[in-house]
């Protein structure tokens, strides 16, 4: 009996400890880059604007500015009613200093665009400060 209250205690441990690693990788740029991946991808603007930080830069066919957080959401939620997304692909990431940035392109119903996605560690998270869709 002993033998499995000690075997539980490992295994709990080892829970947590892998549902920290988790949540750390979710955290960093990577990770950010990629729940706005995905939610490019599923067309969703609430989504990635849970990434966006308080102020974010946007460009898109016909409008390149900085908005609110919320403005923003709105911005992208009437982007990809126009531009139904159905793929976004990585081509490449990296950082300059403390910005990190994936290029890609985004394929949607109205065409492929160019895509950029700037990302800075603002508090405790990694936060979107510039998105461009850009006609390919």
């Amino acid at each position: 009996m002993k033998g499995l209250t000690y075997i539980s205690k490992a295994a709990f441990a080892l829970i947590l400890a892998l549902g920290f690693f988790v949540q750390v990788q979710a955290q960093g740029p990577e990770g950010t880059i990629k729940q706005v991946q995905s939610a490019i991808v599923a067309g969703d603007a609430d989504a990635m604007a849970s990434h966006f930080n308080s102020s974010v830069e946007i460009t898109i066919p016909g409008a390149e500015n900085s908005y609110s957080k919320q403005q923003g959401t709105f911005v992208m939620a009437d982007f990809f009613k126009k531009y139904k997304p159905s793929g976004f692909e990585i081509i490449h990431q990296g950082h300059s200093g403390a910005t990190y940035y994936a290029t890609g392109s985004t394929t949607t119903s109205g065409g492929n665009f160019d895509t950029n996605i700037f990302v800075k560690k603002t508090g405790e998270s990694f936060l979107i400060t510039q998105i461009r869709f850009e006609a390919e």
